[in-house]
């Protein structure tokens, strides 16, 4: 620690010096402290400090360094100079030391290498003792390979016998057992036809149900004998015979995935090999004889038989066998007499508009190589008259015959997917074989929406046939189900209905409005049609609601009629915008614009037309609203392939928000189109009001300037006709409008309003062009001085308060007339009778 002095020292130097000054061990950095410096500079150099002041401070700081450098070489001196007495005698504990070092290595060495052996003994030994457990474990394999092996051909021996003799040893006590066996005695020995043997066995069924049925029978009649105790129900032979047989093949199939793990394990062996050569011969066995018994126990509808097979085939991890067993055994038989190319042209036929095609596909019969127990089906399949009678058909024959097999592969059995590679990747190549181009030809779009829906219908009834999501999954993703899809052209048969729907509106469109008549009483509940007037009006919203028709709209193609339905409105907006003339009245040089003209409709149209078109527009804009867009949301809904959405709120409220937003902008340019219509109509009617009454202002100057006549007691003669022009279109409206004599005052009230602003505003340019004329006469006749014989030729009033008087009572008139038939008068009035305020010293006549 430095002492006093050195606390002296270091607390003598600048500021900027201390840190330099302190008692450290630590060496000086030479590299740490330029980078200091360079980075804060102001520690080494105060900024306030001239630089003759720094040269006697650095002089001071080095004679202050020089004092502390000898002080610190004094303090340390004496133990430097007695290093060497202190360091006397320590080379013997040193060599001590090493020589106890040597010991205890050497000591190690000897360890180590004792350890060494030890660790190399028991190496050889663990390694011995693996060798035998190896050996005994192959010994082991062998002796089951080899019972195994026996156990498997005993097996497999013994159910080839019992297919052979039908079951002979289990049904020696039936009469009917005896009449197979010398029915399969006449046949000959050997291995049966799969197909032979199921007829057979068919027959032995009905007669095992008879006699049950006669048991039951027997067991109904003593039930009213109280002391009778019914017979418990016992399997009959078949279900014996039959469950002995798929319990022995489960068996095999055990023991040959045994087998095939112990052969695996054990090459090089000659048991093991000549087992090995043998198993594609025991696979072989296996494979065809749970085939044959997995159609059987298919075929009698037994659910627990038929389990066993499918657990035997997942233990021999034949999954894909049994799919391709039941395909060809059952389900391509059914599909050869249901989807026959013959049964496909006859409805296609049928369903066709065109007589002339029916040809003599009906006189053909392919019934000739059908089992008998297909006959039924085939039968009714000749009777279907429509391909949705005819797929119901198939569904219910494969239900009815493969049903316990896809019931029994539920988990655990999972691995097997009939649904996709047995049926449906042979009903639809089948449908498209057999059902030709035909069947998928969408030129007439009503046939080809029946085929597509019945399409739908099928490929739905096959999604229920999976017994779970996952293998719906599997058949969604199917490559033919795929291609089976893309068959249909979805977007010509558009095409084609949106032509159709267009048509009679294009037609419509083709021509100006047609001249109006009046709306019949509409009938109750008969929507928004029966307010129409016009032709296009009704076309475009009959048009709307066609596409949305159960008839014509496809979920898969609703973006696409929504997107037809927009269009056809906005051709009916764009129609309409341009035969009025214009494209907006949201401005004041819009509105110039349209008073301008510019319709397309040549020529101009009638008043009376254009409200018929006002009428339409206001009309069609409240249908889209309140009919249409709810129409449009139930159909999606509700026709959605989907079938989750109908019962998700959230999904229903994002389709209606997405509708209405859709609609917006049509409904939008179709109100707007009203408003050029109603501006239009607007200034052709103000136009013929307000011709007379601008021409008449003017005279009322004549008639009392410097004329001498009495002051007006009540307006003029013209103002009562200024309107009539107004009610005669009113009476137009409400005649092709009104059928209600309780509202028929309130139609039309906006074009009363309408027209009295215009008629107003143009009546208030007349009479400021006036009074701005009579102020100046009245000025130039109060310089001359002649103001008072004026007033001496009137007696109270000069001729321009008489003006005055004249305009207060004819705007009062008209004010009257305007309010009479819009119950108020128009904000424009109230500008006009300012204007024509009277001075305090005229009094209006009472």
């Amino acid at each position: 620690m430095p002492d006093a002095k050195e606390d002296n020292v270091i607390s003598g130097l600048p500021a900027h010096l201390k840190r330099f000054a302190e008692d450290t061990d630590k060496p000086f950095n030479s590299a740490k402290f330029i980078e200091e410096v360079t980075n804060k500079p102001e520690y080494l150099v105060d900024p306030q400090s001239t630089l003759l002041a720094l040269t006697d401070e650095l002089k001071g700081v080095k004679i202050q360094l020089q004092s502390r450098l000898i002080d610190l070489l004094n303090s340390n001196y004496k133990d430097f100079v007695g290093l060497p007495a202190k360091l006397t005698g320590t080379s013997d504990s040193v060599d001590m030391i090493s020589r106890e070092l040597v010991s205890i290595r050497r000591q190690v060495a000897e360890v180590h290498a004792e350890a060494g052996k030890v660790v190399e003994k028991f190496k050889g030994a663990k390694q011995a003792r693996q060798e035998i457990h190896k050996r005994k474990e192959t010994l082991m394999l062998l002796q089951l390979a080899h019972s195994t092996r026996g156990k498997l051909e005993g097996l497999l021996d013994a159910v080839e016998e019992i297919l052979a003799k039908g079951g002979n040893d289990e049904r020696k006590e039936s009469p009917i057992a005896d009449a197979k066996e010398n029915e399969k005695k006449q046949e000959g020995k050997g291995e049966e036809d799969l197909d032979e043997e199921a007829a057979a066995l068919e027959r032995y069924l009905r007669l095992a149900r008879q006699k049950a049925a006669q048991k039951q029978m027997a067991l109904k009649l003593s039930a009213f004998n109280d002391d009778h105790e019914p017979e418990p129900v016992v399997p009959d032979a078949k279900q014996q015979w039959l469950g002995r047989v798929t319990t022995m093949l489960e068996q095999c199939a055990r023991h040959l995935a045994i087998l095939s793990v112990a052969v695996a394990k054990t090459k090089g062996f000659d048991i093991s090999d000549g087992i090995s050569r043998r198993l594609p011969q025991f696979s072989s066995r296996l494979d065809t004889l749970l085939s044959r018994a997995f159609i059987l126990a298919v075929r009698s509808g037994d659910s627990q038989q038929t389990s066993q097979c499918l657990r035997a085939f997942t233990f021999a991890d034949k999954t894909d066998l049994a799919e391709e067993t039941l395909r060809d055994i059952i389900v391509r038989p059914i599909i050869q007499c249901v989807l026959s190319r013959e049964n496909f042209l006859r409805i296609i036929r049928l369903n066709s508009r065109s007589p002339s095609r029916r040809t003599t596909a009906r006189n053909t019969d392919s019934s000739s190589s059908t089992e008998s127990s297909l006959a039924p089906v085939q039968s009714a399949a000749k009777k279907a008259t429509s391909l949705q009678q005819l797929f119901g058909i198939l569904i219910e024959a494969l239900n009815a015959r493969i049903g316990v097999a896809l019931r029994g592969a539920t988990f655990p059995l999972t691995g097997f997917n009939f649904t996709a590679h047995s049926v449906a990747e042979e009903v639809l190549p089948a449908i498209e074989k057999n059902g030709g181009a035909e069947l998928f030809a969408p030129y007439i779009p009503q046939r080809f929406l029946s085929h597509y829906r019945s399409a739908q219908g099928l490929l739905r009834a096959l999604d229920d046939l999976c017994p779970d999501s996952a293998r719906r999954d599997v058949l969604r993703r199917l490559t033919s189900v795929l291609h089976f899809e893309g068959k249909w052209s979805l977007p010509v048969y558009f095409q084609l209905r949106f032509q159709e729907l267009r048509k009679p509106l294009e037609t419509a469109v083709g021509s100006p409005p047609e001249e109006p008549k009046r709306i019949p009483v509409p009938v109750r509940g008969s929507g928004t049609e029966a307010k129409f007037l016009l032709k296009a009006s009704r076309a475009v919203f009959s048009g709307v609601k066609e596409c949305w028709k159960p008839d014509v709209w496809i979920d898969k193609l609703t973006h696409r009629f929504f997107k037809a339905s927009v269009q056809l409105l906005r051709r009916y907006a764009t129609w309409a915008t341009k035969g009025v003339g214009g494209t907006s009245i949201s401005s004041p040089s819009d509105r110039a614009k349209a008073r301008g003209g510019g319709s397309s409709w040549t020529p101009a149209l009638s008043v009376a037309r254009l409200l018929a078109l006002e009428v339409d527009l206001q009309a069609l804009a409240d249908g889209v609203e309140s009919e249409l867009l709810p129409l449009i949301i139930r159909r999606i809904v509700s026709g959605a392939e989907d079938s989750k959405i109908a019962s998700d709120q959230k999904e229903i409220d994002e389709i209606k928000e997405l509708v209405r937003g859709g609609f917006k902008d049509v409904v939008s340019e179709l109100r707007s189109a009203r408003l050029r219509c109603v501006e239009s109509i607007s200034i052709r009617v103000s136009r013929d009001c307000s011709a007379g009454l601008v021409a008449r202002v003017p005279r009322i100057k004549q008639k009392y300037s410097m004329t001498g006549n009495a002051p007006p007691t009540e307006a003029s003669d013209f103002i009562s006709t200024v309107l009539d022009p107004l009610r005669q279109q009113l009476k137009v409206y409400r005649d092709i409008v009104g059928d209600d004599d309780k509202e028929e005052n309130k139609l039309g009230l906006w074009l009363v309003k309408r027209v009295g602003e215009l008629v107003a505003q143009r009546y208030c340019l007349a009479v400021e062009e006036l009074l701005q004329v009579v102020q100046k006469t009245e000025a130039i006749l109060t310089r001359l001085k002649k103001k008072k014989s004026a007033n001496k030729s009137t007696g109270t009033l000069s001729d321009a308060d008489k003006i005055r008087l004249q305009l207060w009572l004819d705007v009062k008139k008209l004010s009257e007339e305007l309010s009479s038939l819009l119950g108020s008068p128009p904000a424009a009035m109230e500008k006009l009778q300012d204007l024509v305020k009277l001075p305090a010293t005229v009094v209006p006549p009472q």
